[in-house]
């Protein structure tokens, strides 16, 4: 029902705070039923303010890269643990965390990592 708290659940499982009030970092890939092959963890992140401000993030244990989907650039490569990157003014990122050393290639207009898209239309 629209009118219960059943559908609460998916923003526990999908939205987490972060260092800066008001920039959330939500998880792309947890409510993705439909997908039809396994993807990198990616998540988004929204600038709401009027200035740039830089988010912490958590890359994980073992050392992987960061591709932005939005300026779709690698913001940062060889990276683990607790990192830090900038998000401009009114502004989204959004981040695939891919793992360290993974071959990048473009096949039909998609960036693949390995032999995972993680960027459609590359190239357009």
């Amino acid at each position: 029902s629209v009118y219960g708290s059943g559908h609460v659940g998916f923003f526990g499982g999908t939205i987490q705070a972060t260092n800066v009030p008001e920039i959330l970092q939500i998880d792309c890939v947890a409510t993705d039923f439909y997908k039809k092959r396994e993807a990198y963890p990616t998540y988004l992140f929204y600038n709401p303010y009027q200035e740039e401000k830089t988010v912490s993030f958590n890359a994980g244990l073992k050392s992987v890269d960061l591709y932005d989907t939005v300026s779709r650039r690698f913001l940062q490569r060889g990276v683990r643990g607790n990192i830090k990157f900038s998000i401009p003014a009114d502004a989204a990122r959004v981040l695939v965390v891919i793992p360290e050393g993974t071959r990048i290639s473009v096949e039909n207009k998609v960036l693949m990592a390995g032999k995972t898209p993680i960027d459609f239309g590359y190239g357009r």
